[in-house]
């Protein structure tokens, strides 16, 4: 776009921003509130909805919904405002109750008092708007003329709910006037080719301030940020394609806004324990500001598929760490190999006229093992994201099972297995799935791995008290070594601002202080990230691993590492 007709463009939207507000001093225009109307109607139905601005009373059609491009029925803004978000949460339990692939014209009275009596069930404020919307005054000579057409809308010609008899035509429905957004072109026809399934995911773990959300800019000036949003802003939308495939989408919200993240009420029926927080721009501690909240976990609900896979691997690995646990043991009566020591030892006694029952042997025996570990894995929402064309969350899953069967069939030490995520501060899961003092008999076995299965993305990613925790738990135990295996996908965030440099530094020292306590540090990062920015994360030593194989090669490499030194 050049500068004049940048210049001609912005003059125009001023005078006719103007024009508008003139005429209509207390209408609401759609175009100003379209990004927090579209964060707010996905967040009520729980999947990615589009917002289209259309000329009349408009409709919906799956998850897309057209909108009248003004709302003036009040004199009040405040009113005409609530009456988009009515509109928005009525057609969400429209399409939730009724999505069947049938046509309907109008809508009927029976189905619009069920609906609002549900939504005033499910939302308790909605019996309150609905209420004042319905009893205010409306400006007379203004569009919409009729407050129902608002409010409710029309359904798709092509939905028709089964209390409306025959099905009818796309003809006779449009004649009917119940098919009233304008389309200038004819649909057309699209055949796209069958590939196997391989989904486009983007995981966003937070948002800060919906309404603030600018469509990416980073610079306020627009220096950066290119010509986007005004040509968004010049495209019509009239065009209806019709293919044989629908998209699929999902909207995992953590409505943070909804509830007091303030609140330091202590979770009931769970252990609690308080750790402090590096604050790294003054270089102090937040004395007492995470709460963690330990909790077992069980697999009563998980079903536990096919692990034969799972099961060769991790037998290769203790394969592979064996060798490493037995060591020769010198001055033996009979073993293996000569013992050279004990040979020049006993010469020297033979010299001295002193000799003592000779031990010129060396024996291998298996070692003790006084090491105990714990794997730390995250379960956050982020692990809900795929690395090439593999779940996250399904990578921590087969990384755990592998582990516990792994060390569980090498014999090594003692080791436990756990999980978290968090919301805010105040709300730090640790959730146990073995603990060091559970055996590994076949029952417990089958129920740490059904722990393990039932295992799903959830919260936030506040490593900081997770790592606090389990050195804490570590130091409890009564071994000569002790290691903290850490498994994330490396990106400390969570809805209090728990992130960036802030929380990078959080980890960073909590790790250092597990290292204080003489508490080994591994880390094995899920992620596309840099092994370098791994290790600058962590502080230890780090593995990448984007497939099980690859985390089965590192875990055989770190143990082999821990029993030989």
């Amino acid at each position: 776009m050049s500068l004049d007709e940048k210049i001609f463009g912005s003059v125009w939207n001023f005078f006719s921003t103007l024009k508008s507000n003139h005429e209509f001093p207390h209408a609401v225009y759609l175009k100003n509130v379209h990004e927090r109307l579209t964060h707010f109607s996905s967040i009520v139905c729980g999947r990615p909805i589009t917002l289209i601005p259309c000329v009349k009373t408009g409709s919906f059609d799956g998850i897309t919904f057209y909108l009248p491009q003004v709302c003036n029925l009040y004199s009040e803004l405040s009113l005409n405002y609530e009456a988009y978000l009515f509109r928005i949460m009525f057609s969400c339990s429209l399409w939730n109750e009724f999505s069947k692939p049938q046509a309907l014209v109008v809508l009927p009275d029976d189905i619009k008092n069920y609906l609002i009596l549900k939504l005033t069930a499910d939302w308790p404020q909605f019996g309150a708007l609905y209420m004042r919307l319905m009893g205010a005054s409306l400006v007379e000579g203004v569009f919409p003329k009729n407050r129902d057409d608002f409010l409710f809308g029309k359904m798709p010609v092509w939905q028709k709910l089964d209390t409306l008899g025959e099905e009818s035509t796309f003809g006779e429905a449009t004649q009917k006037g119940g098919y009233d957004i304008t389309i200038k072109d004819r649909p057309q026809q699209v055949e796209l080719s069958s590939e196997p399934e391989n989904p486009l995911v983007h995981s966003f773990e937070k948002v800060h301030t919906a309404e603030d959300y600018q469509g990416g800019n980073k610079n306020k000036d627009g220096s950066d940020s290119g010509d986007m949003s005004d040509a968004l802003g010049e495209v019509e939308f009239d065009t209806v394609i019709l293919t044989n495939q629908s998209a699929q989408g999902r909207v995992n919200v953590d409505s943070g806004f909804l509830l007091d993240n303030k609140s330091s009420e202590l979770l009931p029926g769970k252990c609690t324990f308080v750790y402090p927080e590096w604050q790294t721009s003054k270089k102090i501690y937040k004395k007492e500001w995470c709460t963690v909240y330990e909790n077992k976990t069980n697999g009563l609900r998980a079903e536990l598929g096919d692990i034969t896979l799972l099961k060769k691997m991790a037998t290769q690995v203790a394969m592979n760490i064996a060798p490493n646990v037995r060591r020769f043991k010198k001055n033996e009566k009979e073993g293996e190999e000569p013992d050279l020591d004990g040979l020049v030892r006993y010469h020297a006694d033979c010299l001295s006229k002193n000799v003592d029952e000779p031990r010129l042997y060396l024996k291998q025996k298996r070692m003790e093992n006084n090491f105990a570990l714990l794997f730390l894995a995250d379960t956050s929402q982020s692990t809900e994201g795929w690395l090439g064309d593999v779940e996250i969350i399904s990578l921590v899953r087969e990384a755990l099972m592998v582990s516990a069967l792994s060390l569980q069939k090498a014999g090594l030490g003692q080791y436990a297995l756990a999980s978290f995520y968090s919301h805010t501060r105040h709300q730090c899961s640790f959730e146990i799935i073995k603990s060091f003092d559970d055996v590994m008999s076949l029952e417990n076995e089958k129920r740490i791995l059904l722990a393990i299965q039932a295992l799903r993305p959830k919260g936030y990613t506040r490593i900081g008290p997770a790592i606090r925790h389990a050195t804490h738990l570590l130091n409890k135990v009564s071994a000569k070594k002790r290691v903290l295996v850490v498994l994330s996908d490396a990106k400390p965030s969570d809805y209090d601002g728990y992130e960036g440099r802030y929380g990078f530094e959080d980890v960073l020292k909590a790790s250092h202080e597990a290292k204080a306590c003489g508490i080994g540090f591994s880390a094995f990062a899920f992620s596309h990230a840099s092994q370098k920015k791994a290790h600058d994360l962590f502080g230890g030593k780090v593995f990448r691993a984007s497939s099980i194989h690859q985390f089965a090669r590192g875990l055989a490499q770190l143990m082999r590492e821990l029993v030989v030194s």
